[in-house]
């Protein structure tokens, strides 16, 4: 619905969902959703007589399977995923700061779109602390995303700027790591190979 009422999202945009009622269960996940029959929505009412909800749109970036994998990397890429999740996640300016709500995601952009899960974490991670929120990370039980609990212990205890030098470095050792004894550049494979040496990258030692 909100492609028929809102414009195309530019770069620096987030289109919010107030109020929205839910009338059907369901079961599975992405391509595998299907309807398992009617839901009673008992969400509170909020003071304007809406329902209490609000889901928040923000587009990621598209990448091929193999040849963009590296493109993500880049820092002017980070930055506009990064800024996309920080207006996505700002909220109402008129919003309680005291008992703002928490912002429930996952792995956005990892899908269709090809995104890598750690890094996409790690940027959603920075947004949503730049906001001053909480984050429910949702990762439906996936194995890829057993990775995320030990990226998250090795910064937990660290700054947002911390965590976002080392991210603009992983263009570099990305790099480095795909080079040959030859010392020619090559493909990074696929992205798993790419995902394992992100996260290696991330919860290796700076200090060493």
């Amino acid at each position: 619905m909100s492609k028929i009422v809102c414009a195309k999202m530019e770069k620096h945009e987030a289109v919010a969902i107030v109020g929205a009622r839910r009338f059907s269960s369901y079961k599975g996940y992405s391509n595998k959703t299907v309807f398992a029959g009617r839901y009673d929505d008992t969400q509170p009412i909020d003071e304007q007589g809406r329902i209490d909800r609000v889901f928040v749109a923000i587009d990621a970036l598209r990448l091929k399977p193999i040849r963009d994998q590296i493109f993500q990397f880049y820092k002017n890429s980070m930055l506009r995923e990064l800024n996309k999740a920080y207006v996505g996640f700002k909220g109402d300016r008129y919003e309680d700061t005291e008992t703002r709500r928490k912002v429930t995601t996952g792995k956005w952009g990892c899908g269709a779109y090809n995104g890598n899960p750690e890094l996409k974490f790690c940027l959603q991670w920075i947004a949503v602390s730049a906001n001053n929120r909480e984050m429910n990370f949702t990762t439906f039980n996936e194995q890829d995303c057993k990775n995320l609990i030990h990226i998250f212990e090795m910064y937990k205890g660290k700054t947002i700027s911390d965590l976002f030098k080392d991210l603009v470095l992983l263009r570099e050792y990305v790099r480095v790591a795909d080079q040959g004894e030859d010392g020619k550049q090559r493909m990074i494979k696929n992205k798993k190979q790419l995902a394992g040496i992100l996260y290696r990258f991330l919860t290796k030692d700076k200090s060493e």
